[in-house]
């Protein structure tokens, strides 16, 4: 009996010690440049393309791989994608919690180029099987979520760059200096995610810029996004977005702070504008409650310049768009032909009575209401070029109503407008006139419940109607 137990002992011994030997001769061997080949090998053998690594390190015990000089490449040998360094680093003793732990995950170098064909095809897709469609099958049950916590405490993204083309657009983008760092705990939802780009450019027949610089800064804690930071400077655009966003994954409910800068020479130079274009706009734009009924402010200031041609000292907007009512609080414009003012509101409640997202709206139940003020319009300088307008218009303009389309909207304007010096014929006398009417339009039908008109010693007194539907015209 004895005997037989020290046999077993020393068989299990064996098998122990040929178990750990294979397995070191195994470790050893997968560290090997011949393993990396086979590897590779196999690998390739199931796609079109190739997927290559210059150099290999990993260390099971401490749980590190490391990847060097990886590059992906289509079927003709062309490079499309790869990066310089690949490092991951794991922490098994964290497993015993149910978490497994990325300590440490760091990308050098990553680049893609990416370009779609005139026939819209993505030649990234050229390396991989191309895929096929899968038949829908009855569900077998749902899945009671993942079993195992992931944690990311330390994520290194550096010296990153991204080629794009659109050859049927004639459309090509690159960024570079792409940095990126992250953490993140999936079960607790908690994450925080720093973006920065360093250069690019944008070319296309639409559109030439480039990219100065970006940021995005954003931190989830369970269900809310705070901060949210972003940053976009270009020659001709300065944007920041601050703020945070509650209840992110059920109804999100955005704290948001918009401000805009244009420089007007460089969108015009980037957008291939012929007019003359100078000056600056600053805007703001604040966000808040949830996307189906929001509380938006919009405030914007034009600084004065040149504007197709047009001397415009200061432009300036302000807006109030809260429970689906909007307040046009203020509409001025301060130009060489004078000025002009606009103020009102657009009621929006009746047409969108469950908010703005909701399938169901009646765009015929939107009402509003406007006031425009024009003083001392000089028509020689409204119109730039071959002008052969000229006088000094006041004007006052009232309109209200509800509805947007011809046939169904019914809506009342009354304005009332006075000319001085006014000539629409080079070398003609110069006269003035005043001028005053109300009108209405109803199911299809505009009527002009009164118009004055005078002229020095000349009175004209009309009105009448006109059937948008038949064109007939009726006067009195």
């Amino acid at each position: 009996m004895k005997k037989r137990l020290k046999q077993l002992f020393i068989s299990t011994g064996i098998l122990i010690g040929i178990l750990v030997f294979l397995s070191l001769g195994a470790i050893f061997y997968l560290k090997t440049n011949h393993a990396l080949r086979l590897i590779q090998g196999k690998v390739n053998d199931l796609i079109p393309g190739a997927i290559l690594c210059e150099r290999h390190r990993f260390s099971l015990l401490k749980g590190e791989f490391e990847l060097t000089r990886v590059s992906l490449r289509d079927p003709s040998g062309d490079s499309l994608a790869g990066l310089d360094r690949l490092f991951i680093d794991l922490s098994w003793t964290t497993l015993l919690k149910g978490d497994l732990t990325v300590a440490t995950l760091i990308l050098e170098g990553p680049w893609a180029d990416v370009k779609i064909d005139k026939k819209g095809k993505i030649n990234l897709m050229r390396a991989f099987p191309p895929s096929e469609a899968k038949e829908e099958g009855p569900e077998v049950g749902k899945s009671g979520g993942i079993p195992i916590n992931i944690v990311l405490k330390s994520m290194k993204l550096m010296r990153g760059s991204i080629r794009y083309e659109v050859v049927a657009d004639d459309l090509k983008a690159v960024v570079q200096d792409i940095e990126l760092t992250a953490n993140g705990n999936l079960l607790k939802r908690y994450g925080s995610l720093n973006l920065m780009i360093g250069d690019g450019r944008l070319d296309s027949p639409k559109i030439r810029t480039e990219l100065d610089g970006f940021r995005l800064e954003a931190t989830l804690n369970e269900d809310r996004v705070d901060p949210v930071v972003l940053q976009v400077s270009t020659p001709s655009t300065e944007l920041t977005l601050s703020g945070n966003i509650g209840d992110i994954f059920d109804s999100p409910l955005p704290d948001l702070d918009l401000n805009i800068a244009l420089s007007l020479p460089e969108v015009r130079k980037a957008l291939f504008l012929e007019p003359t274009l100078t000056g600056r706009v600053s805007t703001r734009i604040t966000i808040q409650g949830t996307p189906d009924n929001p509380r938006v402010t919009f405030n914007s200031a034009y600084g004065g310049g040149m504007l197709s041609g047009q001397q415009v000292d200061r432009i300036g907007i302000d807006c109030l768009l809260k429970d689906r009512f909007l307040a046009i609080n203020s509409l001025q414009a301060d130009m060489a032909s004078g000025r002009f003012n606009l103020n009102g509101e657009v009621d929006l409640k009746d047409a969108f009575v469950n908010g703005f997202l909701d399938p169901q709206r009646d765009l015929e139940s939107i009402s509003y209401r406007f006031f425009v003020k024009q003083k001392g319009i000089r028509l020689e300088k409204l119109i730039s070029g071959n002008n052969p307008l000229g006088g000094v218009i006041d004007s006052d303009l009232s309109l209200n109503g509800k509805g947007i389309s011809p046939q169904t909207l019914s809506a009342n304007i009354t304005m009332e407008l006075s000319a001085k010096d006014f000539t629409a014929v080079p070398d003609t006398p110069q006269i003035d006139f005043h001028l005053k009417t109300s009108a209405s339009l109803k199911k299809g039908v505009a009527t002009v419940e009164r118009l004055e008109a005078e002229a020095g010693d000349i009175t004209i007194q009309t009105e009448g109607n006109l059937d948008l539907s038949s064109k007939k015209v009726k006067a009195m």
